[in-house]
């Protein structure tokens, strides 16, 4: 891909040398700027089209790209809402999800659903939409309509086997995830989704599992997920040491995963290094407040280590979070105790 875009920029360049009048040129310049993330680059050329051709749409798109990958979301907004064609809806969408704005979100996306009812990224994007929303019924809704414009569409197979998966239809999951890979077989979170899905079987052999993590790694060797996946069936199959260093390696691809940190703390525990245990998991339950199995795992070792009031405050923490987890019971009864002399 770097070659190709290399090649455009050196075409574009040669079309607008001794003249920076080319439009089209320009825009493509500055798209290609974007897709490598060379912003101030891309922001020069896209100005610069934008100075040439102050009020047409193409110019304004690409300016409003620009700023919304440079923080300028408001500005960005003010030039978009007043296009009222689908690509300029479907970034306003992308601003109204990002800034919490659900329902506005939504609407540009069926009115550009509605202005062009033949593009399939359109409602691939609004089942991504409806699926955050916990819309799962209209998440698959709009993702079979992008199949049925599109059956090749591996993203919306992938995402129709994630739906099935929650909903424990584990074999139409496994043919939805096959179907993605069958249409591009290097999708790592098709290769993830299908090993995660094996395991959930419980028919499949976890070499299989293991087979497609290790896919995964093969087209994303940064893929979080994999790791993970890895590290857990080492870590079910008791091999500790061997699962910390994927749990590691997970942590080092995204230091950001309270995932990866609350799998690291596990394998520390499990290893007997209980002050590094209780890091990883302070970290897991600071990255997410709303994840509570940190907070319980957490409350083990400072209880452990005799920091009964803090334990207490953890405890609460995980029950309130997750009054239905499957220590819930477990945390109770330890709280119930610990409040005796800690009555938090």
């Amino acid at each position: 891909m770097a070659s190709t875009i290399d090649e455009q920029i050196q075409a574009y360049k040669a079309r607008l040398k001794g003249a920076m009048t080319d439009v089209e040129a320009l825009l493509g310049l500055g798209n290609a700027y974007l897709y490598l993330r060379r912003f101030d680059e891309a922001g020069a050329v896209i100005r610069r089209a934008r100075s040439l051709e102050p009020d047409t749409e193409r110019t304004a798109l690409a300016l409003a790209a620009w700023l919304i990958n440079t923080g300028g979301a408001d500005q960005a907004l003010a030039l978009l809402e007043p296009l009222n064609n689908s690509s300029s809806l479907q970034l306003m969408a992308r601003l109204h999800t990002e800034a919490g704005r659900t329902r506005q979100a939504l609407a540009a996306l069926q009115k550009a659903a509605d202005l062009e009812p033949d593009n399939p990224e359109i409602f691939y994007e609004l089942g991504n939409l409806c699926d955050d929303c916990d819309d799962p019924d209209a998440a698959r809704a709009a993702y079979q309509k992008t199949l049925a414009l599109d059956p090749d569409h591996a993203p919306a197979w992938n995402a129709l086997g994630l739906l099935h998966a929650d909903d424990e239809n584990i074999d139409e999951a496994i043919a939805a995830f096959r179907k993605a890979l069958s249409i591009d077989p290097t999708y790592p979170n098709a290769h993830v989704n299908l090993a995660m899905a094996y395991l959930d079987h419980g028919e499949y052999p976890v070499a299989d599992a293991e087979e497609e993590f290790n896919r995964a790694l093969e087209f994303d060797a940064d893929n979080e997920d994999a790791y993970i996946g890895l590290g857990t069936i080492l870590f079910e199959d008791r091999k500790y040491s061997r699962a910390l260093k994927f749990f590691e390696q997970a942590v080092k691809a995204d230091p950001e995963s309270p995932e990866a940190h609350f799998r690291l703390g596990n394998a520390f525990w499990a290893l007997g290094d209980k002050r590094e245990a209780a890091s990883a998991w302070r970290r897991a339950g600071a990255l997410d407040p709303g994840f509570a199995d940190p907070h319980y795992s957490l409350a083990q070792a400072l209880a452990d280590r005799g920091d009964a009031l803090e334990a207490c405050a953890h405890l609460r923490i995980a029950l309130d979070l997750d009054p239905e987890a499957d220590w819930a019971e477990d945390a109770q009864q330890q709280l119930d105790s610990l409040s005796r002399d800690w009555p938090l």
